[in-house]
């Protein structure tokens, strides 16, 4: 079934693209990576230039700002978006804390990834229940299920890259963005053109990929053992 719908989905491509397979997998993997380094350069950017804003404005304070002054409620507060947040860090002394939080936002990611797995399991039913083929919700039902491992591996990934970001190593982002591209690239031709072997190709290429990239980033970050701690409250 699957492999009915790779060839289906060869022939489109060929027929809508004018592009062998080799030269449009290619050009998708280019532009999959250049999103990845693209965001994450302007992002840094853009968190960089608002923090600099944040420290200008802070500067005229007096009595200067003391450590100790920010309460815990207040560090609760960061949504990962707030410049303010490092600074806050800084001047608790709660550097080691981004790491914790990221640490905590993969346990919520991976138990939410649990939830959503019978989702993925019983997508055949739900596609024919929207007014789908059952040809097309069997072989899509089939592909979600290979997928699963890209579920908790966007889990993973989501939150060590705003780690990153948030102390502008942007630089650990784009280096194995681009590893793992060519990795991508090479998997992609070998599994899904030279041996044939379809969606199945495809699913193992991106589980792959994003397992890599996780596994690479995760080298950046060390777990802590102050992670578990007050999670329930987290949790809430």
């Amino acid at each position: 079934m699957a492999l009915q719908l790779w060839e289906t989905l060869k022939e489109a491509i060929v027929a809508y693209t004018g592009l062998s397979l080799t030269t449009f997998f290619t050009m998708l993997a280019l532009l999959v990576a250049i999103y990845h380094v693209a965001s994450g350069l302007f992002g840094s950017s853009d968190n960089h230039q608002r923090a600099r804003s944040s420290e200008e404005e802070m500067q005229p304070l007096t009595p200067p700002v003391q450590l100790g002054e920010v309460t815990e409620e207040e560090l609760k507060q960061y949504n990962g978006s707030d410049s303010n947040k490092p600074l806050l860090m800084a001047i608790k002394g709660q550097i080691r804390m981004l790491g914790v939080y990221m640490q905590r936002s993969w346990i919520i990611l991976l138990m939410t990834a649990c939830v959503l797995v019978p989702v993925y399991v019983w997508s055949s039913p739900i596609f024919e229940l929207v007014g789908e083929t059952t040809e097309i919700s069997k072989a899509a039902g089939e592909f979600a299920v290979w997928m699963l491992p890209q579920l908790f591996a966007y889990a993973l990934n989501f939150p060590i890259q705003k780690f990153l970001q948030a102390q502008r190593k942007v630089s650990v982002i784009a280096w194995i963005s681009a590893a793992v591209l060519v990795e991508h690239a090479v998997f992609s031709w070998l599994l899904m053109i030279k041996l044939g072997w379809g969606l199945t190709g495809a699913a193992i290429t991106l589980n792959a990929f994003d397992a890599c990239k996780a596994a690479l980033e995760k080298k950046i970050a060390k777990l802590s053992p102050a992670t578990m701690v007050k999670i329930g409250e987290e949790l809430q």
